[in-house]
């Protein structure tokens, strides 16, 4: 084994992990698969985070850590890790996770199988201060790239594996405007290039909930960034379609209340032409993406039903012009 040359870099993000970076560390310098290198970026860490990493990896010479000075947000960090790596494949474990001993091992496996394949996650295990519980993901490209939708449910970025000469050639990065969701803009891009995508049908990694992780304390940050990755997404899926029109479909993911029938109408117009439409094929199920489409519009109309705004008058107006789809997506009286 030369670690000059490893077959697989595994970067881990760091920003005040002091309580949990120990684990993490010691789940990949344990792995079955032994030809690697781990790369913690500490992305300005003012806690002990440094020195609970040193002393979790024992001087394995399969470690580095690298050190920015400044806190420039996990993409800024992966970006960072990302380019400093040397491995053929790439591997990303955040600092509050733990992977399985046989996680690279697993996904080596599965790219090895695939000449195609750019991009892989797994199921995950979730744990901490939520029962513990077994979170399933799309297995296939077509169901992966179609859930993009959802925003939710693709591949999940703790346990992600890239493949590198595909990365390095279409110069794909982590948009380090983006400081949550940047997983999910990252899977976009991938898309947007023609990669394929997988995850394995096993939980690979173990995903700790607790108050501080990202997802809990950078909750408001949420909605305005997948928004604006959903918007990137609907553009690249129907370029036919104007900002205008994108933005009304988006309407029907935002959480504000209601505000008038004429906007519901609206929406459901725009969302009628997008069903009936062929979007751009990256390989996505597309009619995974018209019922995922037609059932946020439904969550939108029962909300303004709720609110006296949505009514029967309201319903025969769209079933007099829209597909059957959207008329039955829409028939909640």
């Amino acid at each position: 084994m030369n670690n000059l040359d490893p077959l697989v870099s595994v970067v881990i993000p760091a920003y005040n992990r002091e309580a949990f970076i120990g684990e993490a560390i010691r789940s990949i310098l344990q792995q079955t698969f032994r030809d690697l290198e781990l790369l913690v970026v500490d992305d300005g860490s003012t806690d002990g985070t440094r020195a609970v990493a040193y002393r979790a990896a024992r001087e394995d010479h399969r470690f580095r850590f690298i050190r920015r000075e400044r806190n420039g947000g996990v993409s800024c960090a992966l970006n960072t890790g990302f380019q400093a790596s040397r491995g053929k494949f790439i591997a990303r474990l955040d600092s509050d996770d733990r992977a399985t001993r046989d996680r690279i091992a697993a996904q080596l496996h599965a790219f090895s199988e695939q000449e195609r394949l750019v991009a892989m996650g797994s199921h995950v295990f979730q744990f901490g201060g939520v029962p513990e519980q077994l979170v399933k993901f799309p297995l296939s490209d077509r169901d992966i790239k179609a859930h993009l939708i959802t925003a939710a449910n693709h591949i999940s970025g703790g346990s992600i594996m890239v493949r590198r000469s595909f990365i390095d050639e279409h110069k794909i990065r982590f948009d380090e405007r983006l400081t949550v969701a940047e997983d999910y803009d990252y899977i976009v891009s991938i898309m947007e290039h023609g990669g394929v995508t997988i995850n394995i049908d096993a939980p690979l990694i173990d995903y700790r909930v607790y108050g501080e992780n990202t997802s809990n304390s950078r909750a408001q940050q949420f909605p305005p960034s997948v928004q604006r990755v959903r918007k990137r997404l609907l553009a690249i899926w129907y370029p036919t379609f104007s900002e205008e029109e994108i933005d009304h479909v988006l309407d029907m993911f935002c959480h504000r209340p209601p505000s008038h029938a004429p906007n519901l109408l609206r929406t459901c117009c725009v969302v009628d032409r997008m069903i009936s439409a062929e979007p751009v094929n990256y390989g996505q199920d597309f009619d995974i993406v018209r019922h995922c489409l037609a059932k946020f519009l439904q969550d939108m109309a029962m909300k303004y039903r709720d609110c006296g705004l949505y009514g029967r008058s309201h319903f025969e107006t769209i079933s007099a012009f829209a597909s059957p789809l959207v008329v039955m997506a829409m028939g909640i009286l």
